[in-house]
């Protein structure tokens, strides 16, 4: 089965960029936003990006 949802080191090694430039796109508003998991957890401070939207952002690029 394919993991559905990514935290941001396995984002960057998806896309081959650095965690850095992640940051930086998504406060640009240039790749899509983290997804927050339930509140007042630890799991909740990460943000997860789901595949669909990783391989949609891309298609978006080639498009351009």
């Amino acid at each position: 089965m394919e993991k559905a949802l990514f935290d941001k080191k396995a984002v960057a090694e998806y896309l081959s960029l650095s965690r850095s430039y992640i940051e930086k796109m998504v406060s640009a508003g240039k790749f899509p936003k983290p997804l927050r998991l339930a509140d007042g957890d630890a799991l909740s401070r990460k943000g997860y990006w789901r595949k669909e939207d990783l391989d949609n952002w891309v298609a978006g690029l080639k498009a351009e």
